[in-house]
């Protein structure tokens, strides 16, 4: 099912009332039209949406009465991280805006060896409210954690809570993403590798490897580091049977 939807952060919704505010009540009122007594739907971005009835708008707040709630709607079942190496430009612009429309539970943003771009707060925020807009275009609830960035060594130490890892590599013996690889007991914690341009370096690929992860082919075609975080992206939700349903 997907909805037109607005968003109201967790600490807006108190008892049986949503309250909506800034940009989200700009949309409401003067792009959307909405009117006293409309259903609309509203998302807290942490797993819960709402059917809404205005019982106020004014030029501060819109509040609405909740009618019924819903948990996970448009939500994959496994949770799947990406670690992607941080891009040149607003190339991870693009990629954080897909990946949730795709799914991700989360995105992790890497510096690595042939990737070392500043970050700082701004940029941070911005990729936040790209995730918030495109969570509301695509139906999903749960608008994904996207984390300060972390040294490739650093990530090693979360492959012990994950129930697959891998890594985009071009190694001849690298083969594409198994649905077996991904069908485990339990809650389903996936996470998935992307180096930049040129790709991971030889002793990052050793460490990665030693570590527990998996080597995955993207195919014969060299990709841009964008393309290639979206194709294994989508390859694993292909095999798990989120796409195409």
């Amino acid at each position: 099912m997907h909805w037109e939807s607005f968003y109201a952060p967790p600490e807006d919704i108190k008892d049986n009332e949503i309250m909506i505010r800034d940009n989200e009540l700009r949309h409401l009122s003067r792009i959307m039209r909405k009117k006293l007594n409309d259903n609309i739907w509203v998302v807290d971005g942490i797993g819960s949406a709402y059917l809404v009835e205005l019982t106020s708008i004014s030029k501060s707040m819109a509040i609405g009465q909740i009618l019924e709630k819903r948990q996970n709607t448009g939500e994959a079942e496994a949770q799947v991280t990406l670690f992607q190496s941080i891009l040149k430009g607003d190339r991870f612009d693009w990629l954080v805006e897909k990946a949730t429309e795709l799914g991700v539970y989360s995105i992790v943003p890497i510096q690595s060896q042939r990737s070392k771009y500043p970050t700082n707060a701004s940029k941070l925020q911005r990729w936040h409210r790209l995730a918030l807009a495109a969570m509301k275009q695509c139906g999903r609830c749960r608008c994904p954690i996207i984390t300060q960035p972390v040294e490739f060594e650093a990530t090693m130490a979360q492959v012990t809570n994950l129930s697959t890892a891998l890594l985009a590599d071009d190694s001849e013996n690298s083969l594409g993403v198994q649905k077996k690889d991904l069908n485990t007991p339990g809650k389903t914690r996936i996470g998935l590798w992307v180096g930049p341009e040129g790709g991971f370096s030889e002793e990052e690929v050793r460490l990665a490897l030693d570590s527990g992860l998996n080597s995955i082919t993207l195919g014969r075609r060299r990709l841009r580091a964008e393309t290639a975080g979206l194709v294994l992206l989508t390859q694993t939700m292909d095999r798990l049977g989120e796409l195409g349903r």
